[in-house]
């Protein structure tokens, strides 16, 4: 909007059912597919386009060496999907299409297939009915970059393409065991997949071209086409680690076809900061009005500033605040009602906390159309354990002064042990009497958030341990057994001899 004149009062409905809608992301593609198509009557094309209602079909290409399993995933995903799975093979295989047979014979002769007459199988194909309402899924397609140019020439684009990778060592064992079911076309392996039942098992075929060799021959052909292939799909491409269970390459797979890329759509910021008391929303939401220029609203604000400006919403909290009572949701509601339908709100978005607080007040805030398009929770940081420390003494006295403060097995910190450090090694153990004594000492993870009260009561404690440990030695070892003292120490001298 023109910033110069005067406001315009947009109401809050508006922007809203756009983003609901996607209306910018249906007016983007139908304007893609008009420069795409160049129709010579654009007003038909585009209710056909409307009326087809495939903007959000699976439209996938999976690419990846031999062996890595892509037809499995793809196998799969158009089994989950119910989408269409196009290969070489079964584009040319289709019965009642010319451009097929001629195909065909083109690969008999050549044993190989032209960028030309592949691409235009491929567009054949697209064109029919299931593969405009259930979408599709190229299986190594394309093969090389003039391949990859020529689809996109021609208006099919992908949504989602999907690049397995392995070390070519595994590739190449992994190839040695492939089998194939004739009947289905399944992909078996002897080690890995191989099928329970034995009808199967017995009407299992070995596949051409699996030896060492032919297979190094592929990978090399391979890593030359797909460092020139990859470069053209850079926004909506995702590498998947072929070397592990073929479960969780298919659903790394799966959830990445089933998300939605980011959209170029303009949008009205409304962000709703959730987490705990102390975890810093109020901080970050400040820093988020600032940064953007949102409009920064804290529910709890509102009610004191209705209260001090003695508006008729005012009258009805201040009983509530005398009282010490929660505010009703309904009042609640019509305090951030008032404020969220405001000018500034509306053309700069917000940024709400401490609003709602439970399911139903997300609910009430949602009925009446303020749903926020952006999600944060502040989470607060769990405190650490306490680390205990350990420390063992014996005849020759302490072994040093910088025993550490452990936790798990990764050192912290560093601290003197408080019974030994600073002490005569008499005072510890007498030659041929060997003793031993174990520390336990509850330090805070972080330790410069201390107080100097902390420390005093800290050194204290650690004073009172020693005296009571030289009075224990000095007795022989005759006196009672040390429980729990107040502070933070629990000090447990072991018998004579304990090594």
């Amino acid at each position: 909007m023109d910033a110069t004149t005067a406001p315009h009062h947009i109401p809050p409905e508006m922007p809203q059912y756009g983003e609901e809608r996607h209306v910018f992301e249906l007016m983007q593609n139908m304007l893609e597919q008009l420069l795409i198509y160049q129709p010579k009557d654009p007003i038909p094309f585009m209710i056909t386009h409307l009326q087809q209602d495939n903007d959000n079909v699976p439209k996938i290409v999976i690419l990846g060496p031999p062996a890595s399993g892509k037809t499995t995933i793809a196998m799969w995903l158009c089994k989950h999907l119910s989408s269409n799975l196009l290969t070489m093979d079964n584009l040319m295989a289709q019965k009642f299409s010319s451009l097929a047979a001629v195909a065909r014979e083109h690969y008999q002769k050549m044993k190989k297939l032209s960028n030309t007459l592949l691409v235009r199988l491929i567009q054949e194909r697209l064109r029919e009915e299931d593969c405009i309402r259930r979408g599709w899924i190229l299986d190594g397609i394309p093969a090389t970059r003039e391949q990859a140019l020529m689809i996109q020439t021609i208006g099919i684009t992908p949504r989602h393409v999907i690049a397995l990778s392995a070390p070519d060592t595994v590739l190449i064992e992994r190839n040695l065991g492939k089998r194939i079911d004739p009947q289905t076309g399944e992909i078996y392996h002897t080690t890995f997949d191989w099928p329970p039942e034995s009808e199967i098992q017995n009407r299992l075929v070995v596949p051409g071209g699996i030896s060492e060799l032919e297979t190094a021959q592929k990978l090399l052909e391979y890593h030359r086409n797909i460092i020139r292939i990859l470069p053209a799909y850079p926004k909506i491409l995702k590498v998947i680690n072929a070397d592990q269970p073929c479960v969780d390459v298919f659903y790394q797979a799966l959830t990445y076809v089933q998300t939605n890329h980011r959209s170029n759509a303009p949008f009205t910021p409304r962000v709703l900061l959730f987490g705990p008391m102390g975890s810093g929303k109020s901080l970050q939401a400040a820093l988020l009005a600032q940064k953007y220029g949102l409009v920064n609203v804290h529910c709890g604000q509102l009610l004191k500033e209705a209260v001090a400006g003695e508006s008729k919403f005012g009258e009805l909290i201040q009983p509530y605040f005398q009282k010490e009572m929660a505010v009703p949701d309904s009042i609640i509601m019509k305090v951030l009602s008032q404020r969220l339908s405001q000018q500034d709100c509306i053309q700069r978005g917000w940024v709400l906390h401490g609003f709602p607080k439970d399911l139903d007040q997300a609910h009430m805030l949602n009925s009446l159309g303020y749903q926020p398009n952006r999600k944060h929770s502040s989470n607060q940081r769990k405190p650490k354990k306490s680390f205990m420390y350990s420390h063992q003494g014996n005849t020759e006295g302490c072994v040093g002064f910088g025993h550490g403060l452990i936790q798990g097995t990764k050192r912290v910190s560093h601290h003197l042990c408080p019974l030994c450090c600073g002490w005569p090694h008499s005072q510890v153990g007498s030659p041929g009497s060997p003793r031993s004594h174990t520390i336990s000492l509850a330090v805070p993870a972080k330790r410069k958030v201390l107080s100097g009260k902390s420390w005093c009561s800290l050194l204290l404690a650690w004073l009172g341990s020693a005296c009571i440990l030289i009075q224990f030695l000095s007795t022989g070892g005759a006196g009672p057994q040390i429980g729990h003292t107040p502070g933070l120490l629990h000090a447990q001298p072991c018998s004579p001899g304990v090594g």
